[in-house]
This record gives structure tokens, C-alpha cells and sequence, in this order.
């Protein structure tokens, strides 16, 4: 056997005519006939299994060879609007105006227009890439566009933003009236502010572009636009460009893909000779606010040449912006340290800092500058959530305006309240006195502070419904209140939209689960109501949050550190982890302490619900202890054995060489072992990639017992991620799915071994169908698994060969679902179909035949059955509701066919004819599996369900798409 190895080159390689006839005069002597040089795109592949060590030395000595004939690319660095805080939208100005006037915005489009139609038709872009961490040479940088439709020849004026105050604009809200640079015009026409916007050259965008399916890509060259001058003055890295059709015209126009329809295709700008100097990632995040005041780490990833770094720290931006080594302005923490991190110390709550990574590197330019980053301290105290809040009063105006209103939120609009009477509190007029408010909360909290929005209706200030002088209460269990100071004034709302709270109470830190207001005045004094727009409670976080995995999270790792944000007393954390919601919550889980917010990695379960809860503890205070909401997390169903994604076809001992014969050890070359792992025919991949039970491969298993008596093919788990120990998750099954071939011969068995232990395989390996392997690893040693063998034995004294496919082999909590029933019935059984039915011969078929028409007699119309064209197949069940799937050839056009059981209740509505049609099948002349039968008939076409009793029924299929080949159908039972 031989197999085809690959070494990739540099994408600027050329072979020369004469070093492609030495490649194929060498290595064709040397390794011998079946060593063929193949050329595809941008890689060479020759036929040569690694086992076969007889030319080892020339092989080796020929690719260095050819390495030294490529030629050298420096890696070029693309930016897209898709990564970081780049944007693309449209910006118009059109005469249609409103989705197209001088206000409609368009960063949600998935492709803009470009048009200029003098006085009529307006539509230019807007883009931005952000270059963060960009240092060095930035010569020859272009920039690229996927345009469609383009039906004539055309340049584009290219500006660039010059006035970095105007880069970070939002395309979730810039429009033509408000987009940087761009003047206010009458529709139809453009006006620019050439102080900050530059033109920096056309572009060339050509015709011939047919249809928005087939766009055509355009790219600068540096003759065209003068980007270098633009990007070397930049200091933000935000680069922002508007594009505008050159001369006006009035043909169609063109359609620049955005982000939004195509990440892969949206605007580009490459640097081919810049690196990434500067500092990136920082930590906290840039921007990010409600940071820990105390323990902050600043943190960053060094630039690719940078031995050292130098901390900038303030709290003023101009200054940590301006500093530098020679004039430090009180901000350069360090200078020339050579770690990634920096420890602060307390900062201020509610406070915004910033801060700047200089890279030092031995380089010529010794120094790169750094972005200037942010981020905000916590406040010191946090808004109790509405829903922790119950509010009542003395009485209500009406039903609309009661006390609920004072806690929800409504009316508010960035903390300003709006003069909707509805979304405020009212007391009743000749409510029961004195006028009373209370709110009680779902535990007790360290309060802050009470913010008060007073009464703001339009007519407050002819009326006075606001409350004026309030005696305030609180308690802790409900019954005992204590007077929080005298009375208090509460300060009179404005009556006009917009208003911020002017009232705030000091609640000092008091503990607090009651808080009661008596109204001893309103500010009219004209009617006996009251009313209060919005009461707002701030509280100390001393109560664990923010978990994390997040309360209701799925799929979380076995090995997951749960974390959380630690309430400001506590000293250490008792953290209750159970299975049993009820035990979390009563406090009788066992309880684990720590004294950092995290634990972990946890000793989880696979495939299950975890409740905890965290209570903050500290001594020293009271209470000592704050309990913690109970939180959940569902944990990940299987851990990955060897899902075959990773392995590849580049050469052993070559950088990113991933070979999956060289993890999963086979027979090849050994003749007591007939199996070789991946396909080995000259020239192709390794990996099958057509058909896969998950992901993009499974892995080919070839096997041949007609000399040795078993195929099998062994890995050391060491070699994988997964690891000896198999106890992690405690999994209960190990599963992996078996494809199998119809030109298998033999009745040779499939096996598998985990050590020492052999599981049968019960399936059939000429069912071309994914069908799961399930072994009970009950009584199975999992702590130092040593290896894992597939192979295929001799059932009796000879052996057949052929092939398997392997795929998606996990460690699972539990055995997955599986049909109680599959019946596989092929199409042919039916042996006496008449024409214009036929039956055809196909060695890959299942069985070796397949029903199909006779070409081109297929009816398209609108209801079955074609004259002679339905075929009826029996098959016999035990009873009970199935679903069914076909095994298809489908090169037509059509994709669609009628089908019925005569005699079986179906849960899916059927066509006026009887008949369900099954529509959308997928296309594709090879064999292939279909979705589950659904009707088109019915809404979102679910599959469809046949009640069948127990014994033989026929399925009918009349035939609507032109040339559908059918090989096989399987009944699968669902109750």
C-alpha cells in the first residue's frame, strides 16, 4: 500500500519547468514508479508511507532541496471590519429619502451601496479596521473590497479620516447627517469636510461582475491609493475610510459586501510588512468598568520583539497618553520591566483609570508605543433589582398607578424620568391617613442609599402631589421599626421630561429588610394625595455574585473552576456544591471553605445538574455571615476520546504534521495485521471527509483478513488530549460510531479493546449507516487505560476485506438514545417493478441494486401518482410509531417525491391527493442519507410519524424529481 503525504509551501513557490523535471527524475528513480509529484493549489503531494524508511536519507536531502528553491514571503498582517472595533455601513443621502434619507442608517446591511446619480441618488460606505498592536513597516498596504454587480468600469475616491476624534463613530447609529467628515447636503447630492477627511486616491472597480452570487474582489495597489503616509501618521489604530463613486452616472448600482452577510467577505486592509510590536489583550479589558477596587492585576500579551515593558498608570488620559520615559509626568509605574503583569494597589470606587504598555525591543526603533487603555472601579454601592422588591402603599389612585410603579423601572429612561402620569404612584383621593408607603425586600441588605424621583406629572407644579416632609422607618424582621433620623424633606420634582433624582437618603450602612415612608405633607397642599415617581435602593455587595459558569449554563467542563465575585466583607467563602437543589438551598450539602472566589477544577459528573451557593463569611462583622443565591450548571455529556478533526495530510516531521497513523498504529507493512488506518491511494486525502457522523472527517479503517486472521488498529491514549485516566466525569459507556461499506466481504466481526477488555461490535459492517457502539464500562479499570484497539477478525477459517468508518469516540454519562427498533428495507425488494421503474446495478449500493426511473419519465405536476412510476415496498415491523429515512442518489433538479403507507395513521397533515410530499431533499449524484420523511404540507415540517401495526406493510413512493435513485429506507421505532 502507499499513501499520499503533503508539504506546504510558501503560497510565492515556483517550480521552474527544469526543477520539476529533476523533482520527477529523482525522486522517481529514487523512491520509485508510484512517487508521482501531483500539484494542487498551493501544496505537492508524493506517494510515500512513512513505514517505508528504504530512501529516507534522499527523501529528506530532495525536500530540503526544494525548500531552498522557494522563495521567502514575510507573513502579511489582514485586517477585516469584522475583527476588534472595525465597522462597515452606508451612508445615503437619496432623493427616495426615508430608508435611503440623510438619517436612515445601514450597519445592519449585509451589502451597501455605492451610487452617485447627481440630485437623485446618493449611497457611499463607510469603513473602519482596527489596527491595535500594529508597529513597524507599514508600507504597501492595500486595501480590498468584494463588490457584486458591476455592469460598466468605474473609480472610487478614497478618503481617509484625518481627525481621530471623529474614528470611533457607532455604525449602530451613524447615518449621512451625523457620519464623520460629511456635510450636511440637499438630497441626492454630498458635501465633505476636507479638513478632516483626505483624499488619498481612487480605486479601480472594473465590469463583468454578473449577478451578486458571483462578486468579484477588489484590491488596491499601492500606485493607487496613498495609504502609507495616512497609516504612519495614525496614533489611535482606528482607521476610517469613505468611499464614493467617482462621476455621476444613473445605471445600477453596486453592492459592497459587509461583515454582516459574510465575515469572510467583508472589507479588508492588508499590511504586508508590519508586525504586531505593540502591546494587546489587555487585562481589564479596555473600556470595561465595574473592576475591583482592590487586587487589580493589570495584565497584557507582549509584542512579538519586546524584552521589556514600561507601565504607564494614571487617572487622567492626556497625561498617560503624553508620558514618556524622558518626561514621565508622574505616570510611569516601571520602567523596563520584563513580566506581563502589574500589581496595583487600592483604587478609588467609581473611579476611571488608564493605562499604557510601552514595548521596549533591541530593534533599531527600540520603543512602541502603546494604545492608551480604561477601565472604571465598582461603585460603592448597587441597585437592589426590581424583582427583590415588593412595594404597597396606603392606597392607590387607580389601578395603573400603584406602588409597583415606584420600583419597576417604568417612566425611566437612563435614570431621567419622563412626565407619564402611568408610570408613577398616586395615592387615592380621600385615601386612608397618613399616606404610607412600604417596600419590603426578598432578604436583608447592607442599604446605602435611598434615591428618590418625586412626583413629575405636568401639572406638579399647579398641583403638588410630590411628597415634601416623610418620617422614614426600617427594620429587620418586620415588627420592630427604628426612626431613621427626624423628617425628611424630599425635594420637588422639575414637571418636565428628563428629571434626575434630587432627593437622596443616607442609609449609612444600616442592615436593613424593611424600609417604611410616612407622608406628613405633600408640596401643594391643595389635595389630600401624594404620589412618587421612582424610589431607588442602593446596597454594600457584600453577597456573593456574578457566578460563573452562569446560573443555568450548559455544557460546562467536568474540570470547570467555579468562581464568583466576592462580597466586599468577606474573608473567606463556604461554598455548598450538591446535585440536590433542596440540600443547596436548606444549607445541608456539605460545605466547603475557601478563601479565595474560586474553586477547582471540580470532581463533577458528566451529564449532571449542579446547585451551590456561596456564603460570604467574615467574623469580624455583623452579621458574620451573607447568604448566597442559589445557583445551577448542567455539565458537558462527553469527554472526547478522538473526534478525528485534527489530523491532516502534511508530511511527518514538517511543522503542523498531524498524521493519523502515526497516533493510531496499524498492520501496514506487518503480515499478521491486515488493517491500515486512513486511505492510501496515491495523491488523495487521508481522511474521509464526504461522509462523517460529526464535524468535517472520520477516519477510514482498511481492513483485509484474507491473509492475516485480524485488522486492528491501537492508540495510546497518552497521545491524546483525553488522556490514561478515565475516570474524570465518571462516564458510564464508552461510544463510538461504526459506518459500514456494501462491498465488504466476509463475515468478519468488528471488535474493540480498552487494555486488556474485548467488546464485541452486535452491528453489521456492510449497513452503510452510522450506528453507535455502546460498551458498559461498568467493571472496566479506567484510572491508567494503556491503550485502545479497533480491529476486525476472521469469523470463521477465511477473511473478507473492505473498509469501516470511525467516528466521534466518546466517554459518555450514559448510553445514547437509540431507536428500540430499526427496520432496513431496500428499495429492490419489490422484484417485480415494471417500467418505467427499473432496477439498477450499483456495487456501492446496499445490496448492489437500487430503484430508480428510467431517465427523463419522472413527473414534476402537482399531485401523484406518475402512471407506472410508483413502486411498492413491503416491510415488516413489530408495531408501533417509526419514522423513516432514505438512502439516495439525487442528481435532478427536483428535489422532492410523494410517499404513503396505505394502512398507517400518520401524524402529519397529507396532500389533497393522499399523498405526503416530501420536499426538500438534499441533491447530490452519490449515495446519501436523507433527512427524516416530513411534510411539506404541514408548518415547519417536522418528521413525519406513521402509526404502524405489528406485521407487513408497503411503502408506496411515486416519483416527482427527475432521475431520484432510491437504495435503501430505514424504519426507525420512536416509542
Amino acid at each position: 500500500m502507499t499513501c499520499t503525504k503533503k508539504l506546504y509551501l510558501s503560497t510565492s513557490f515556483v517550480l521552474t519547468k527544469s526543477l520539476l523535471l529533476w523533482y520527477e527524475y529523482v525522486i522517481g528513480n529514487s523512491v520509485g514508479k508510484h512517487s508521482v509529484l501531483c500539484f494542487h493549489k498551493n501544496e505537492f503531494t508524493f506517494g510515500m508511507r512513512a513505514n517505508d524508511m528504504s530512501n529516507k536519507l534522499f527523501y529528506s536531502i530532495s525536500i530540503v532541496m526544494l525548500l531552498i528553491a522557494a522563495s521567502t514571503v514575510q507573513a502579511e498582517m489582514v485586517f477585516s471590519t469584522a475583527v476588534g472595533n472595525g465597522a462597515d455601513t452606508g451612508l445615503e443621502n437619496d432623493g427616495q429619502s426615508g430608508s435611503h434619507g440623510p438619517d436612515s442608517v445601514h450597519g445592519t446591511d449585509t451589502a451597501l451601496d455605492v451610487r452617485n446619480y447627481e440630485a437623485v441618488r446618493q449611497k457611499f460606505i463607510c469603513i473602519r479596521f482596527d489596527i491595535t498592536g500594529i508597529a513597524g513597516d507599514l508600507s504597501g498596504a492595500t486595501l480590498s473590497l468584494t463588490v457584486n454587480i458591476s455592469n460598466r468600469s468605474r473609480n472610487w475616491l478614497v478618503y481617509g479620516l484625518v481627525d481621530e476624534s471623529l474614528d470611533n463613530w457607532d455604525e449602530a447609529t451613524t447615518s449621512y447627517s451625523s457620519a464623520p467628515g460629511i456635510l450636511s447636503a440637499p438630497l441626492g447630492s454630498f458635501a465633505l469636510d476636507e479638513t478632516k477627511l483626505q483624499l488619498l486616491g481612487t480605486l479601480g472597480v472594473l465590469e463583468n461582475t454578473p449577478t451578486r452570487e458571483t462578486p468579484n474582489v477588489y484590491t488596491s495597489v499601492t500606485t493607487e491609493l496613498d495609504l502609507t503616509s495616512f497609516l504612519q501618521s495614525d496614533t489611535n489604530k482606528l482607521v476610517t475610510f469613505v468611499i464614493i463613486n467617482e462621476n455621476s452616472d444613473s445605471n445600477a448600482s453596486y453592492y459592497v459586501a459587509t461583515k454582516e452577510g459574510d465575515p469572510a467577505a467583508a472589507p479588508t486592509l492588508t499590511l504586508p510588512n508590519a508586525a504586531l510590536s505593540a502591546a494587546t489583550n489587555p487585562n481589564p479589558a479596555n473600556g470595561v468598568d465595574d473592576v475591583l477596587r482592590d487586587g487589580t492585576v493589570l495584565s497584557w500579551t507582549a509584542g512579538e520583539s519586546a524584552i521589556s515593558h514600561d507601565v504607564y498608570f494614571g487617572d487622567d488620559p492626556n497625561v498617560v497618553g503624553n508620558a514618556v520615559r524622558t518626561n514621565p509626568m508622574g505616570v510611569l509605574l516601571i520602567e523596563g520591566q520584563n513580566a506581563t503583569t502589574f500589581a496595583l494597589d487600592r483604587l478609588d470606587f467609581n473611579h476611571s483609570y488608564y493605562w499604557r504598555i510601552d514595548e521596549v525591543s533591541g530593534t533599531p526603533d527600540p520603543i512602541y508605543r502603546g494604545q492608551v487603555w480604561s477601565f472604571t472601579i465598582e461603585p460603592v454601592a448597587i441597585p437592589i433589582p426590581a424583582e427583590s422588591i415588593t412595594a404597597t402603599a396606603s392606597s392607590s389612585s387607580t389601578a395603573s398607578q400603584g406602588p409597583e410603579n415606584m420600583v419597576n423601572g417604568s417612566g425611566l429612561t437612563d435614570d431621567l424620568h419622563s412626565t407619564d402620569r402611568e408610570t408613577m404612584w398616586l395615592s387615592a383621593f380621600g385615601g386612608s391617613q397618613p399616606t404610607w408607603i412600604q417596600f419590603d425586600f426578598d432578604k436583608v441588605y447592607i442599604l446605602h442609599e435611598m434615591r428618590v424621583w418625586n412626583s413629575n406629572t405636568d401639572f406638579e407644579m399647579d398641583i403638588g402631589y410630590g411628597a415634601r416632609d416623610v418620617s422614614i422607618e426600617y427594620s429587620v424582621d418586620g415588627a420592630d421599626y427604628v426612626a431613621l433620623g427626624t423628617t425628611h424633606e424630599f425635594n420637588r420634582a422639575p414637571a418636565e421630561p428628563n428629571y434626575a433624582h434630587n432627593t437622596t437618603i443616607d442609609f449609612g450602612g444600616l442592615v436593613v429588610k424593611h424600609v417604611r415612608l410616612t407622608v406628613n405633607s405633600n408640596w401643594g397642599g391643595l389635595v389630600p394625595q401624594v404620589g412618587l415617581s421612582e424610589v431607588q435602593f442602593l446596597t454594600i455587595p457584600v453577597v456573593a455574585r456574578v457566578a460563573s459558569p452562569d446560573s443555568g449554563a450548559a455544557d460546562v467542563d467536568v474540570d470547570a473552576t467555579l468562581s464568583w465575585r466576592a462580597g466586599r466583607q468577606a474573608a473567606e467563602h463556604n461554598m455548598y456544591l450538591s446535585t440536590d437543589e433542596q440540600a443547596v438551598i436548606d444549607g445541608t450539602a456539605p460545605v466547603i471553605a475557601v478563601t479565595e472566589a474560586m474553586y477547582g477544577p471540580s470532581p463533577l459528573d458528566l451529564g449532571s445538574t449542579y446547585y451551590w451557593r456561596i456564603d460570604e463569611v467574615n467574623v469580624a462583622e455583623t452579621p458574620t455571615t451573607w447568604q448566597g443565591d442559589s445557583w445551577s450548571f448542567s455539565t458537558q455529556e462527553y469527554l472526547v476520546v478522538d473526534d478525528f478533526e485534527p489530523y491532516n495530510d502534511i508530511e511527518s516531521g514538517q511543522p503542523g504534521s498531524n498524521l493519523v497513523y502515526e497516533t493510531w498504529l496499524d498492520g501496514f507493512g506487518v503480515p499478521t495485521n491486515g488493517s491500515a488506518m486512513g486511505y492510501t491511494v496515491a495523491f488523495q486525502p487521508t481522511m474521509e471527509t464526504g461522509i462523517v457522523y460529526g464535524g468535517n472527517q472520520s477516519a477510514p479503517l482498511l481492513y483485509d483478513n484474507s491473509v492475516a486472521s485480524l485488522s486492528e488498529v491501537t492508540l495510546n491514549p497518552a497521545d491524546l488530549p483525553i488522556g490514561r485516566d478515565w475516570t474524570i466525569g465518571s462516564p458510564k459507556a464508552l461510544v463510538l460510531w461504526i459506518h459500514g461499506n456494501p462491498g465488504n466481504t466476509g463475515n468478519d466481526r468488528l471488535y474493540v479493546k480498552i487494555g486488556n477488555s474485548k467488546f464485541p461490535y452486535d452491528g453489521d459492517i456492510t449497513r452503510p449507516q452510522w450506528k453507535p457502539m455502546i460498551i458498559d464500562l461498568a467493571g472496566v479499570s479506567l484510572n491508567n487505560v494503556s491503550s485502545l484497539t479497533i480491529g476486525i477478525e476472521r469469523a470463521g477459517g477465511s477473511g473478507g476485506s473492505g473498509i469501516v468508518l470511525i467516528d466521534e469516540i466518546v466517554l459518555a454519562a450514559s448510553a445514547p438514545a437509540v431507536p428500540s427498533e430499526e427496520v432496513w428495507v431496500e428499495a429492490e425488494a419489490n422484484n417485480s417493478i415494471t417500467a418505467p421503474m427499473m432496477i439498477y446495478d450499483d456495487p456501492d449500493a446496499s445490496g448492489g441494486q437500487y430503484v430508480s426511473t428510467e431517465t427523463g419519465t419522472a413527473d414534476e405536476g402537482t399531485a401523484p401518482p406518475y402512471p407506472n412510476g410508483t413502486v411498492s415496498i413491503p416491510f415488516t415491523v413489530e408495531g408501533g410509531t417509526y419514522t423513516a429515512r432514505f438512502r439516495i442518489g439525487f442528481p435532478g433538479g427536483d428535489d422532492s417525491c410523494w410517499i404513503r403507507i396505505p394502512d398507517a395513521p400518520m401524524t402529519s397533515p397529507v396532500h389533497s391527493s393522499g399523498w405526503i410530499h416530501f420536499n426538500d431533499i438534499p441533491t447530490g449524484d452519490y449515495w446519501h442519507w436523507s433527512q427524516e420523511v416530513k411534510s411539506e404540507d404541514e408548518s415547519g415540517e417536522p418528521p413525519v410519524e406513521f402509526t404502524l401495526s405489528a406485521g407487513i406493510h408497503n411503502l408506496e413512493i411515486s416519483y416527482r424529481g427527475a432521475d431520484l435513485r432510491i437504495d435503501a429506507i430505514v424504519f426507525s421505532r420512536i416509542d
